[in-house]
């Protein structure tokens, strides 16, 4: 036992010294995306914080956590699409083609432009002019009333958001990571403005999530100036060769993201039929789990993503293994820190939320939705690791199957869990979905063959 343990004490100290290994650099920037996740997720935490204290669990939470959901469910698909596809081609063309690199990127400008938009425009038309949202969403009348005239101030928050995530993934794709940390400033804008201000009931909610998303837009062009130049837009242009590489992947990665984004928009209808306040409690224990999932999940992928993506096609061997490794290693990590959750999460929503609007009886109940949503964490932070392997060796077909498998596992569990325990069977089914996700993308990455690696 001695002699292993020693072995490993000096596997580990070889890896840590080494500049070349692969384990070093994934730990390095697992440490640097953890720190500055961290400190963007304090800056969401104390803008619930604030928010807990001036409106409580509310309808008019309730109305803003609906509405910005819906809203963002495009946003962050395209970011997940995006960053998958487009950290490895990154990488690839900065290797191999500069000039066609520089082309690709003023084409890829102009899209996001005319896409966020579009994007924005018809969402803010169609759900401001439709009683929709009223209708899937079981609204009361005041409730609808507070929701439409939050509608345009968010649905401008695509075009912001889009552009942002362009530019985050260009960092990414650089191993550079500041933009994680800048993630926290629309959070820190709308938590500034709801202490400065007078009670603007709604609005100061959805205008200032807006200001947010701008200022975090500004903030991310001045970054990635720092150590990269911007190319011109090229609207209504896509001749780049790259295009011509990535039109299967970037559809497949939609349509498996889109399954994905569905069990999130799932419960969302589902809550939100649940009773007046489900909502708003979700989105404060929501926002507790964003903090423990960013510091494994963002850095987990934002730290394997591109190391993978630079091995060489004869490493399999060593991809696997290594992939093998860290994938143990996280699911320890969440099981330790789902058990620490379940044991203080009464502790930690009294010190986070109590105070104002915010009631003890409103403790209790997140207090325990939060302990059902840390379920999640062993089998989400493992199975990203898989993931990151799937995507790094673009077989990104798999993850449709996932996609499906998850959307089936997530309605299925929801229809028999709700009825018995109400919203805490929607995290019930969460739990359910990243188990099966886990066992889905290893068995999935097992079967992925050398010979087999190539571009989609």
């Amino acid at each position: 036992m001695t002699k292993q343990l020693t072995g490993i004490v000096e596997r580990i100290q070889h890896h840590w010294i080494n500049p070349e290994s692969y384990h070093q650099q994934i730990a390095v920037s697992f440490l640097w995306v953890s720190l500055f996740v961290f400190i963007g997720k304090i800056a969401g935490a104390a803008k619930e914080m604030v928010i807990a204290w001036r409106y409580g669990v509310s309808s008019t939470v309730d109305a803003y956590v609906f509405l910005f959901n819906i809203i963002n469910w495009p946003v962050s698909i395209w970011f997940s699409v995006m960053s998958v596809v487009l950290i490895p081609t990154f990488v690839r063309l900065r290797r191999e083609d500069n000039a066609g690199l520089h082309e690709f990127r003023s084409e890829l400008y102009g899209l996001v432009f005319l896409l966020g938009f579009g994007l924005a425009i018809g969402m803010g038309f169609f759900f401001s002019q439709t009683s929709l949202l009223l209708t899937i969403g079981g609204m009361s009348t005041a409730r609808w009333q507070v929701t439409v005239g939050m509608i345009w101030p968010l649905a401008l928050c695509v075009p912001l958001a889009m552009t942002t995530y362009l530019l985050a993934t260009e960092t990414m794709a650089r191993r550079r990571h500041g933009n994680t940390l800048l993630e926290g400033i629309p959070s820190a804008v709308l938590g500034l403005l709801i202490l400065v201000t007078a009670p603007w009931d709604w609005h100061i909610l959805a205008i200032g999530t807006l200001m947010g998303f701008f200022a975090q837009c500004v903030a991310m062009f001045w970054y990635l100036q720092r150590f990269d130049s911007l190319p011109r837009p090229r609207l209504l242009s896509l001749k780049s060769p790259v295009w011509s590489t990535l039109k299967f992947a970037i559809a497949t990665m939609l349509v498996a993201q889109i399954l994905q984004a569905l069990t999130t928009l799932v419960d969302t209808f589902w809550a939100a039929r649940l009773g007046e306040g489900t909502l708003a409690a979700m989105g404060y224990a929501n926002r507790v789990l964003a903090l423990i999932l960013g510091l494994g999940a963002t850095a987990i992928s934002r730290a394997m993503l591109p190391i993978l993506s630079l091995t060489a096609d004869h490493e399999h061997t060593l991809r696997y293994r290594m992939t093998k490794q860290w994938s143990l290693l996280l699911f320890g990590l969440g099981l330790a820190t789902a058990s620490v959750v379940w044991l203080t999460a009464p502790w930690i929503i009294r010190l986070l939320f109590e105070r104002g609007s915010f009631s003890a009886t409103d403790t209790i109940l997140v207090a325990d939705l939060l302990r059902w949503a840390s379920l999640q964490l062993p089998f989400y932070f493992a199975g990203l690791v898989w993931v990151a392997l799937i995507v790094s060796r673009r077989k990104y077909y798999l993850l449709i199957f996932v996609g499906v498998g998850n959307l089936i596992v997530k309605i299925g569990v929801n229809i028999l869990a709700v009825p018995v325990f109400m919203a805490q069977g929607l995290y019930l089914g969460t739990a359910c979905l990243y188990c099966f996700a886990m066992f889905a993308c290893w068995y999935a990455a097992m079967n992925i063959r050398p010979n087999s690696e190539r571009y989609l």
